[in-house]
């Protein structure tokens, strides 16, 4: 009986989706485990590489894909009491990747989900490596267990316990048939999590299972990614991500003099950083406009 389904959504992934594959057909887990794959229109080698694989591979229109909905269809397809759901760029970290993200389900019936820490891959540029390494929502050190029923800090500021990642996270299937994920464009997992967190359960940060998984957008891309993410906070959570325009240059400034410093403890050759400034510069502008523009979408004219 299959008890752990890994879900991956595909669409044009051949660049890291083989080494994704092989991390996953190599994970030290005695449980009987599936791969479910959900290719959205790839025109790439990605269903060649899938056919690589003992992976259940369905083939949906790309006008039909929905973070949301996607997602709740592989759980549909699946048939493990574990539903793991894993990016098309995210390699698993060791072959503990995967038993260390199922263990807190087995571990406590409560625990509605749980996510994996990150690490950004050896081309990562600087300003998403200092990113990621620095904030601990994706990859602190220590486990996190997040509680809001009767939990007075959720209720002072509760966007630090709804964090959630579906770049890899594992969910509890009977959960999910109750609580399935909503029709989003964007942060279907922090919906997710909140509304699990605020019907009782219990969600978990997993720093021993990782992954590694970065980007590197360009400025336009950027302004984008950071746009989506706080009209999402805005519409979803009611919360303003970049209420002041003013504070796109200080914020831009107090982040490149951080990158500097990262750089400089990294590499202990502060002359280096020369190279980085302007990208560490357009990045940073580009993400606090975005920012600032998803939370103000009502001021852009049209």
């Amino acid at each position: 009986m299959v008890k752990i389904s890994i879900i991956i959504l595909v669409k044009n992934g051949e660049a890291y989706l083989e080494e994704v594959l092989k991390g996953v057909f190599s994970q030290n887990v005695e449980e009987k485990v599936e791969v479910v794959a959900i290719d959205s229109g790839s025109t790439d080698r990605s269903k060649v590489i899938l056919a690589k694989f003992p992976v259940r591979v369905t083939e949906i229109p790309s006008t039909l894909f929905n973070h949301g909905e996607t997602r709740n269809l592989g759980a549909s397809l699946s048939r493990g009491r574990y539903l793991v759901y894993l990016t098309q760029d995210a390699i698993p970290g060791d072959d503990r990747w995967l038993k260390k993200l199922v263990e807190p389900l087995e571990e406590d019936p409560q625990v509605a989900g749980a996510y994996s820490s990150h690490r950004p891959r050896k081309d990562c540029p600087l300003m998403e490596k200092r990113q990621i390494l620095q904030t601990e929502l994706t990859s602190g050190k220590k486990k996190r267990v997040n509680v809001a029923v009767g939990n007075p800090a959720y209720e002072r500021s509760p966007y630090p316990f709804i964090w959630f990642s579906n770049t890899s996270s594992c969910i509890r299937k009977e959960v999910w048939e109750k609580i399935p994920f909503r029709r989003l464009e964007f942060a279907e997992d922090q919906d997710w999590a909140k509304r699990v967190l605020e019907a009782g359960y219990k969600t978990v940060y997993v720093p021993d299972s990782i992954v590694i998984h970065s980007h590197h957008y360009r400025p336009i891309k950027n302004f984008r990614r950071h746009f989506e993410h706080a009209r999402a906070m805005r519409e979803i959570f009611g919360r303003e991500e970049f209420p002041q325009f003013k504070a796109i240059f200080s914020a831009t400034r107090q982040s490149v003099k951080a990158d500097f410093q990262f750089f400089r403890s990294e590499t202990g050759n502060p002359w280096g950083f020369y190279r980085w400034f302007f990208p560490s510069l357009f990045w940073y502008v580009s993400a606090f406009a975005g920012l600032w523009s998803g939370t103000h979408l009502e001021k852009i004219p049209r």
